[in-house]
């Protein structure tokens, strides 16, 4: 009695996957659409504060390089990109001054450096 219970409850189940199994895969792809490919970087700009209480900004990334102005402690500045040796940050101030300082001295305010092109001189 209780295999033929089994057998007449488990006979439904069985039609059904023959039937989903003779489907076009064509017809079920159809309904899903692919997912779109999320974008795993991106470049922006960010913002930064400095915390020195004198920070020189140099015309390259390079301490060798020549200074071009000086920031005070607090100062907020936009930050441009990243030297290909990620120690430098080219920055650009609300007054619109360019130039390079070294990024230590620099705490980001939202973002991440990743997010940052690697720029030359």
């Amino acid at each position: 009695m209780k295999q033929r219970l089994f057998l007449v409850l488990s006979l439904p189940v069985i039609l059904l996957s023959l039937v989903l199994a003779a489907l076009p895969a064509a017809s079920v792809s159809a309904q899903t659409s692919a997912p779109t490919p999320i974008p795993t970087a991106y470049i922006t700009t960010l913002t930064g504060v400095n915390r020195a209480l004198v920070l020189r900004v140099r015309q390259a990334p390079s301490l060798r390089s020549n200074r071009v102005f000086f920031l005070t402690r607090g100062q907020i500045v936009t930050i441009l990109g990243i030297s290909e040796n990620r120690r430098w940050f080219k920055i650009k101030t609300q007054d619109g001054k360019v130039g390079w300082v070294y990024r230590f001295f620099i705490r980001l305010v939202g973002g991440h450096i990743t997010n940052l092109a690697t720029l030359q001189q």
